[in-house]
């Protein structure tokens, strides 16, 4: 944990806020070694970037105020991430690292090859996705909390699942989207940075781990979308999410 990130729900009064999330409290006090009077780096969620000053502390609870410094611009403005439905432990893992880098948003949808077995995981319940994207901003030092949008519902008994599939967002994409693809081109080659510094906005599609499926493939490349490729070795999706935004941030940083 890099920065404590206090949220609206933490506010007690004006700059007062209480810290109750056990999590939080064993790093503050266990590995931090902080007590009253300390000071630590801290965020507020959307907003900035500061100090809190640890004023009462209990084995349940913390209480301090926080002193914003500097209001904060987002990382990675106006990229839009669709993904499809992956390993729940994955899951995680993407969510961590969507809080790290503070994307506008991610959305998970079912493509033809995702599993459908995946899809009643606790993993989608809401309280479960704050907690990790928390934890990744928190280690990020990232203030901007990620939209997050499930467009599924988990399939009741005898029945499939129900909602949005990728093949019906792809045909509502703009042409100027990309899909993650390891027969694409690079992120770097010409064609493609021209591309991603032209555009305003940018939407990026990744699929199961499983691959697209060849009516997908047409789909995308008939949309007029462009196919990117990360690595000349074959990713885990993990990896080859971490790997496109380290590679974006690299690309437009500059």
């Amino acid at each position: 944990m890099n920065i404590l990130l206090l949220g609206p729900e933490d506010r007690i009064s004006s700059g007062v806020y209480r810290v109750s999330r056990r999590i939080t409290l064993d790093h503050i006090f266990g590995i931090l070694k902080k007590k009253e009077g300390d000071s630590l780096k801290a965020g507020f969620e959307n907003e900035s970037l500061g100090l809190f000053r640890i004023l009462q502390s209990g084995p349940n609870e913390l209480v301090g105020k926080y002193v914003p410094i500097i209001r904060t611009p987002k990382r990675t403005r106006r990229l839009k991430i669709l993904l499809a439905v992956q390993r729940p432990p994955t899951v995680e893992k993407i969510l961590h690292l969507a809080g790290v880098w503070g994307l506008d948003s991610l959305e998970f949808l079912v493509a033809d090859l995702s599993r459908r077995e995946y899809l009643t995981s606790p993993v989608w319940r809401e309280s479960l996705i704050r907690e990790q994207i928390r934890l990744g901003m928190e280690q990020g030092g990232n203030v901007h909390r990620p939209e997050i949008r499930i467009s599924f519902s988990p399939p009741e008994k005898g029945r499939s699942s129900s909602g949005s599939s990728f093949r019906e967002r792809i045909v509502e994409l703009p042409s100027s989207s990309f899909y993650l693809d390891p027969k694409g081109e690079s992120l770097f080659s010409e064609k493609i940075s021209h591309k991603i510094k032209s555009e305003p906005l940018k939407t990026v599609l990744l699929g199961p781990e499983a691959g697209w499926s060849p009516k997908e493939i047409e789909l995308l490349k008939s949309s007029g979308m462009q196919g990117i490729r990360l690595s000349r070795s074959i990713l885990r999706s993990e990896q080859a999410f971490a790997f496109f935004l380290s590679q974006w941030e690299a690309l437009t940083s500059f």
